[in-house]
């Protein structure tokens, strides 16, 4: 959620974003014109203010090793510990659990 934090009457949310899991990093473009968020569900996400979804996301795959040939693969995904926005404000970088880290073209 984000608040107004200038107007200390508001208690309502001015936005509401959600991921599957609990939110580990939050950041604002250099405008303020979106958001970006990364989640211990494993994706990395791009949040227009205006809008009522996610823009973009990210899947943090986790490395699916095979304890023996024929192991059924399963579709993991790494929980997201950090995301920062690159100075050229054209991508994001991401840090997982799985001690990746990815940088995201926007």
């Amino acid at each position: 959620r984000i608040f107004d934090v200038a107007n200390a009457n508001n208690s309502q949310a001015v936005a509401t974003f959600s991921h599957e899991n609990n939110a580990t990093a939050v950041g604002f473009q250099h405008e303020r014109r979106w958001i970006f968020s990364g989640s211990e569900d494993g994706t990395v996400k791009v949040w227009d203010l205006r809008a009522p979804r996610a823009q973009r996301s990210y899947t943090c795959a986790a490395d699916a090793r095979k304890p023996y040939p024929g192991y059924p693969v399963r579709s993991t995904t790494a929980a997201v510990n950090s995301v920062v926005l690159h100075p050229n404000q054209g991508e994001l970088i991401s840090g997982d659990q799985s001690g990746r880290v990815r940088i995201w073209d926007l």
